[in-house]
């Protein structure tokens, strides 16, 4: 069993916490199509997760893959950030990029 007794008995991992830290500056910092820019890589790895893993039907998580394995992520995301960005601005490419890498530090992490 996991043995929790509330919230404080969750210690983060350096990379969670820079993960969290980094949606929060752009959140705070930037202009809110940049946010946008920031969740398309989570939303995008759910798809190819949901795809590869396999489990059976009795596993806990297994409503999540059912609902992400179809998803288009892009659907959502193309039009937004076609109207409010510029194929070539710097910023929303390193934010993007920035947030690849967190979403790969945070589960190697785990």
């Amino acid at each position: 069993m996991y043995f929790l007794k509330g919230v404080s008995d969750i210690i983060p991992t350096p990379a969670i916490k820079k993960y969290v830290s980094d949606y929060e500056t752009v959140m705070n910092t930037k202009e809110p199509i940049y946010f946008a820019v920031s969740l398309l890589p989570c939303s995008r790895l759910w798809v190819w997760l949901a795809n590869k893993v396999e489990m059976k039907q009795s596993n806990a998580y297994y409503a999540w893959k059912k609902d992400n394995k179809d998803g288009h992520p892009e659907k959502h995301y193309k039009k937004l950030l076609n109207k409010y960005l510029n194929v070539t601005d710097k910023e929303a490419y390193r934010i993007f990029r920035m947030q690849m890498q967190n979403e790969h530090d945070f589960f190697a992490s785990s």
